[in-house]
């Protein structure tokens, strides 16, 4: 006997390693076998039930006529069939037709967080397994100390004697990562969705976890290699530290802290008022991923005192600025990850106390040349990730005490000569990866700096051009403002067929205080000889981050005859 059997088939449980989750299928199917123990049969009640009536067509006693049809069919299909059907002895054979082909089998599953949205205490688990493998020994989690010390480290309060033990330190850093900021996003990056790019920079997990992943190899994307052992994780290593790198990191207050510190430590003075969360007396309001809109942030912010100092609206709906014309005492904005398209010249023209302004992985083309100017002290600029194919001459010609300017991943092919002028301050500067799609990469050259550009820069510390078309490094281009210069990046230029990167005579001796030099993936090659003077350099990298991605032995190296 044959009877239809539904089959429940659960698939293997996937635990992913750097996902902190398990994945699972579920699929049914249909099928028909012989009757075994456990499957439902039909009784013999049923049986007879199901007999076919006298007279019918299966009742091989009934009697020749017209065929009629069941009664217990429902009236939808009743109601479509002719009254009556014609005569038995006159309808032609139907063939039965074949059974459709079983469907196919559900795909695998995706599973693309690295742990559950809201749990930060996992996502920390799987950060320290990476930090203290694929980063080992960069720091030391104990005692905040550095194996390639800068003047950041010292001034922001790094330890000074590296003492802790090695089997302290995932407890460290577990420690050490809990009081971080954790946006909420998944902390795995996601090249397919565009708010991973607003989370590349600035003091939080979700930025470390991206570098993380930068330096053991991310799956499915080819940069680097999963291991330790690759240029491009000596490079983005530093980023996951306490201190943040130069890149994982924000604009530090007289206390050595900055604002995503600020409302971690104050965490257990949250309350929410609508769609917003205010902290540390009021002071902080954290109106982050709520969805707001053009239409609803103004109601919101209502409930946002007069007097606040710092305000996160990164990662909702906004096409503009909100108008923050009375909160007068804001010393940070933070507005990344939106749909900003444009600025009104007096969009913060009220906000003159402003220190921090985050613009990053919006969809601006312009900025007004006096967008700045009411801002004198402004201290960290961050416009990552968006469209601007030039920067006004006199952009920061106001902010004379700004500390860290960010522009990469725009349209930029250049700068004019004084764009940087007076701004004596300033400790960073980062504009690498310029261009988009195809392009990215290709349309800002060595043309694009014009000699004297960068002589105004006498604190700078940390100077990042990586992913460009720039080709030389120009000894021209240097001179006393360079004396402090403590990290340089220029990799990733050797993208497609171009020579490799010429780094003239003499730039090196311009360059007292460098620390760290990063050219990989150049085509370059660096001796002992070009920096006999640079009695600080610890970390030198020129090689390519994609040869390690060969397979060793190499076939030329195999010797068979000894297998």
């Amino acid at each position: 006997m044959k009877v239809a059997r539904f089959s429940l088939t659960i698939s293997t449980l996937t635990y992913f390693p750097f996902g902190g989750g398990i994945a699972h299928g579920l699929s049914v199917t249909n099928s028909t076998s012989s009757a075994s123990p456990g499957s439902t049969l039909t009784t013999e009640s049923e049986k007879t039930k199901n007999k076919a009536p006298k007279g019918s067509k299966n009742d091989k006693k009934g009697k020749k006529g017209k065929t009629s049809l069941p009664s217990s069919l429902p009236s939808s299909v009743l109601s479509d069939v002719p009254s009556s059907l014609p005569e038995e002895e006159t309808m032609a054979p139907v063939a039965t037709p074949p059974p459709p082909p079983p469907p196919p089998p559900p795909p695998p599953p995706v599973f693309r967080s690295a742990a559950p949205l809201y749990n930060q205490y996992d996502v920390c688990t799987d950060f320290c397994k990476g930090a203290i493998t694929t980063c080992e020994g960069v720091v030391d989690w104990v005692t905040n100390t550095y194996a390639t010390p800068f003047s950041r480290h010292i001034d922001g309060g790094a330890g000074t004697d590296a003492t802790g033990k090695p089997e302290k330190q995932f407890d460290a850093c577990h420690n050490t990562c809990m009081g971080w900021v954790y946006w909420r996003q998944d902390a795995q990056p996601d090249f397919t969705k565009r708010f991973f790019n607003g989370y590349a920079i600035g003091d939080s997990l979700n930025c470390r976890y991206n570098h993380l992943q930068f330096a053991s190899g991310i799956p499915s994307f080819p940069y680097g290699l999963a291991a330790s052992e690759s240029e491009s994780a000596t490079q983005h290593c530093p980023h996951i530290t306490p201190d943040g790198g130069w890149v994982c990191t924000d604009y530090r207050d007289s206390d050595n802290k900055t604002p995503p510190q600020l409302y971690k430590e104050a965490v257990f003075t949250k309350h929410r008022v609508g769609d917003c969360w205010l902290a540390a007396d009021d002071k902080i309001a954290d109106c982050h991923r709520k969805a707001l809109n053009d239409g609803t942030v103004d109601q919101q912010l209502l409930w946002v005192p007069d007097d606040i100092e710092y305000i996160f609206l990164h990662a909702n709906a906004l096409t503009k600025v909100p108008n923050l014309s009375r909160f007068t005492e804001l010393k940070g904005i933070y507005l990344e990850n939106n749909a900003l398209t444009m600025f009104e010249s007096d969009d913060f023209a009220s906000n003159t106390k402003l220190e921090i302004l985050n613009l990053s992985n919006n969809f601006i083309t312009e900025i007004p040349a006096d967008l700045l100017a009411p801002l004198t002290d402004l201290k960290a600029f961050f416009f990552n990730f968006n469209y601007i194919t030039a920067v006004p001459v006199t952009l920061f010609s106001t902010t004379t005490n700004i500390e860290l300017i960010s522009l990469v991943d725009n349209k930029l092919t250049g700068f004019e000569a004084d764009t940087f002028a007076g701004l004596g301050s300033l400790k960073l500067l980062a504009f690498g990866q310029q261009g988009k799609a195809l392009d990215r990469g290709k349309i800002f050259s060595a043309d694009g700096i014009p000699d004297g550009l960068f002589d105004d820069l006498v604190s700078l510390e940390y100077f990042s051009t990586f992913v460009n078309g720039v080709g030389v490094l120009k000894e021209s281009w240097f001179g006393a403002w360079s004396a402090n210069l403590e990290a340089l990046a220029i990799f990733l230029y050797q993208t497609g067929p171009v020579p490799p990167l010429v780094i003239e005579d003499g730039v090196f001796d311009k360059l007292p205080s460098l620390i760290d030099f990063a050219s990989y993936t150049s085509g370059n090659i660096i001796n002992p000889g070009d920096v006999t003077n640079n009695s600080n350099l610890l970390t030198v990298l020129y090689g390519s981050q994609f040869d390690m991605n060969v397979p060793l032995p190499e076939p030329a190296l195999y010797n068979a005859a000894l297998i």
